[in-house]
């Protein structure tokens, strides 16, 4: 009997007189994805009626009784053809509404045929449909984007889908609706950042962010309100967040708005979800470096949690794609350079590394009006290097740990339709550890430690105030509570060779802002300008940030834009050579103050123009940045000179977006022409020098592929070669007066970088409500070798009793195949 089946296949169930049904007949091939299209089916060759009266449980009644349709169908994004999820359907003159699932789908029963349904979603015009206009078969529905209300929006899916660009010179992007990228398998933050002209990464890794030509500490980045002092695992090559749990990430390269605290260079702004889950969903994923899982819980229909965990697995499994990532970042450090001197046979390593990241955050709507949100993230990074060299009969051991703890809590509060409050607190934890011990033939032993700690706690008040449509003001105060410590120490029980030890001082600092923003739109212009008003306690010095960010529109087609801001950075990072030998992370997060480290101050001013047509969309800018309080400690311009000197940069560019679409294909060009200068009174003969990042020229071309459930992307990048410091030879005779004959700092340059990434993913059902998605990358398709950096320093050659001088290039990574397998219900 053909019901008796579908009660077993779908878990339904089906109630009705025994006489109601004997005399008809049906003959149908059951569908075993559809439990809609089988009773539609039955209902075309019979005079039966489902009603449903519950989940998957159905009264049948007779076309004499009730006329009544069943329907089903898919909704989909107009523009880009992609499927639309959490979709509101809401039958009329009913009290219960519906949401459309992962891939678009929907059901609904019981209704009349002349019932209107209504679908609605954020960002896109509602579109209204009678049951009449809903055929046998599944309907596809395509809805189209809204145009936002006083135009705030300049570019939807601005570099692909999921991006969009902002009037207030801000791009926001949905790292769970971005389409797949050269190279990834997976959504990457900070990775998918560098698709941005003006933000490159010279050194290949995902977190060596350099937005116009500034470097990676000068970048503010945040967490849900939490400032984030390391933000990355394996050494660079991965992010440190999951991108599962995040909605939103908002991205400044000029003029952010004066609620950011201190930065010199560009703001990301992390955002978890800000909405309850109507159900549970979750996943789990795995790729050739680490696991994933998440799950969101709707507790109540006033709070809702989410967490989220990740952990590789090379501690117990090594993959070729490790293999591959290891042999670059371990490039000329101490875990991979003891071969250039002693071969495999006479050496022993053992090279144990894992890391680890979880976050959990809730939401409780208090009110109609309030709602209180709290957010954590944990990241832990873990080295442990062993190796022994029997020749001579030594013995080191390396160990590395990186730990980063955030916590925030805040208050939101929408007192009114125009005006609304939030107070916030967080806190921000970075934890760094090592520890390098060497003991030679059990006479002699050495030991370095390194230990850098920053407690990072922010007690913020914001209140927004809307005159009007077109006039707004936000103002609100910060206080900022930062203690940093760093102790880098040898210890030697060699006679003739010092111990010391070296501390930081003065590291606790009380930072108070005060910051204000008026805002003024409407649909042909808006300004945000602002100032930002902050006492230092250490330096007890009170320091101005403006910034302003105005946007003229032409016409429909065209609009400019001015940015201007100015900006201080009170905690950096600054170069330590004492533990150059083992080569990874060499740098400390301190405080400014009076002596070595001064308050960084940047200026920036930058002019851009947008132009979009059939489908077209073309972005350029020009921008000028100069920056002072500069250190040679902060830049590290030859790694074995620490001498300390002042200084300032400048950095000029040029950067354009020309993007095209085509039904299924997006083609998108990026480039950025730079020019970066340093000048420092002690260096160079106090002349003008080339900056380390002083890459002339990048380029990137990405051209993406979507059939269905089907995606593919290919992009290629060429950059122009990186400076460096030629070394001319060697001076002195002995240990204690050795040292390299530097030429001038980085009048040299490498070769021309480039390399192809691909990408591809398929998502496809297991059951109704259990998805997958299949992707593979490959890295470096044609296994091109560039060189992205070089340096020098002094060996001893046991051979010939001798000091030489030694190359040292660092190599882009080699070619490398990730696959990835995820489940989502």
């Amino acid at each position: 009997m053909v019901l008796n089946r579908l009660q077993k296949q779908f878990e339904a169930r089906f109630s009705y007189p025994s006489k109601l049904i004997e005399n008809e007949k049906v003959t149908i091939t059951i569908d075993s994805t559809s439990l809609v299209r089988n009773l539609n089916s039955i209902e075309s060759q019979t005079a039966l009626i489902f009603q449903e009266i519950g989940v998957n449980n159905f009264i049948l009644k007779t076309t004499q009784t009730q006329q009544q349709f069943s329907i089903c169908g898919y909704i989909f994004d107009a523009k880009n053809r992609l499927p639309i999820t959490d979709v509101t359907i809401a039958p009329l003159k009913r009290t219960k509404n519906y949401t459309s699932q992962t891939n678009g789908y929907f059901e609904l029963f019981n209704l009349k045929n002349t019932t209107r349904i209504k679908f609605q979603r954020l960002g896109y015009k509602t579109l209204v449909l009678s049951v009449s206009e809903f055929k046998k078969n599944c309907k596809e529905i395509f809805l189209t984007e809204k145009a936002i209300t006083l135009n705030e929006v300049t570019i939807q899916n601005y570099l692909t889908t999921g991006f969009t660009k902002n009037k207030d010179g801000s791009i926001n992007v949905k790292p769970r609706k971005t389409q797949i990228l050269p190279g990834l398998i997976e959504a990457d933050v900070l990775q998918s950042a560098q698709l941005i002209p003006g933000i490159q990464s010279p050194d290949e890794t995902a977190t060596g962010l350099n937005i116009r030509g500034s470097t990676p500490d000068q970048n503010l980045i945040v967490f849900d309100g939490i400032k984030i002092y390391h933000y990355d695992h394996f050494f660079g090559m991965l992010s440190a967040f999951n991108t599962n749990i995040i909605d939103d990430v908002v991205i400044f390269k000029n003029a952010s708005p004066s609620k950011y605290r201190s930065h010199l260079s560009g703001v990301i702004d992390i955002r978890t979800d800000t909405t309850i889950p109507k159900k549970i969903k979750g996943g789990v994923g795995i790729n050739m470096i680490y696991t994933n899982a998440f799950l969101k819980i709707p507790v109540s229909k006033k709070l809702g949690i989410q967490m989220s965990a990740r952990r590789s697995f090379s501690d117990a499994l090594k993959t070729i794609t490790f293999d591959s990532y290891s042999d670059y970042v371990f490039q000329n450090t101490k875990i991979t350079d003891q071969n250039a001197v002693f071969d495999t046979e006479q050496s022993k390593k053992n090279n144990t590394y894992y890391f680890e990241d979880y976050t959990l955050s809730g939401l409780f709507k208090l009110s109609p009006k309030s709602e209180l949100k709290f957010s954590s993230i944990y990241s832990n990074n873990n080295l442990n290097f062993k190796s022994q060299f029997k020749e001579i009969n030594q013995f080191t051991i390396d160990q590395l740990t990186i730990e980063n703890l955030g916590l925030n809590i805040n208050y939101t509060t929408n007192w009114t339709e125009k005006f609304k409050s939030k107070l916030s607190a967080s806190f921000s934890s970075y934890d760094f550890s090592y520890s390098g011990e060497e003991l030679l033939d059990a006479f002699f032993s050495y030991e370095t430690v390194k230990k850098n700690k920053t407690n990072d706690t922010n007690l913020s008040l914001d209140v927004d105030y809307k005159f009007n449509k077109n006039h707004s003001i936000m103002t609100g105060y910060d206080l900022i509570i930062n203690d940093i410590s760093y102790t880098i120490g040898r210890l030697s029980d060699v006679i003739f060779d010092d111990d010391y030890t070296l501390e930081s001082l003065n590291s606790k600092n009380y930072t108070h802002s005060l910051f204000n923003e008026y805002r003024f739109k409407n649909k042909q212009f808006s300004i945000h300008t602002g100032l930002r008003t902050t006492y230092f306690s250490t330096l007890k010095t009170i320091y101005f940030q403006p910034n302003l960010n105005a946007n003229l529109s032409i016409n429909n087609n065209l609009s400019v834009q001015l940015s201007l801001e100015k900006t201080n950075q009170f905690v950096s990072q600054i170069v330590e050579f004492e533990t150059q030998n083992f080569g990874l992370e060499n740098q400390v997060w301190a405080l400014s103050n009076s002596s070595e480290i001064p308050v960084l101050e940047n200026k920036q001013a930058s002019v851009s123009a947008i132009f979009k047509k059939h489908d077209w969309y073309i972005d350029v800018a020009a921008y000028i940045k100069q920056s002072n309080g500069i250190t040679s400690l902060t830049k590290g311009f030859n790694r074995e000179v620490a001498d300390f000197s002042t200084g300032k940069s400048e950095t000029k560019g040029f950067e354009l977006m020309v993007k095209k679409e085509l039904n299924n294909f997006s083609t998108l060009v990026s480039y950025a022409l730079t020019d970066n200068t340093f000048q420092f009174k002690d260096l160079n003969s106090g002349a003008d020098f080339q900056g380390n990042f002083d890459i002339r020229q990048y380029l990137t071309i990405v051209q993406t592929f979507k059939l269905n459930d089907l995606e593919f992307s290919a992009g290629w990048r060429f950059k122009t070669p990186r400076p460096y410091t030629p070394a001319l030879g060697l001076i002195g005779d002995n240990a204690d007066n050795i040292q390299i004959n530097y030429g001038d700092i980085n009048s040299a340059r490498l070769d021309n970088y480039n390399r192809f990434d691909v990408s591809s993913s398929y998502k496809f059902k297991i059951s109704k409500t259990l998805e997958s998605t299949i992707g593979v990358s490959l890295l470096n398709v044609f296994n091109k070798s560039n060189n992205i950096s070089r340096y020098h320093r002094i060996i001893l050659d046991i051979d010939s009793a001798s000091f030489k001088l030694r190359e040292l290039n660092k190599f882009s990574i080699a070619r490398t195949l990730n696959m990835s397998f995820q489940l989502k219900f």
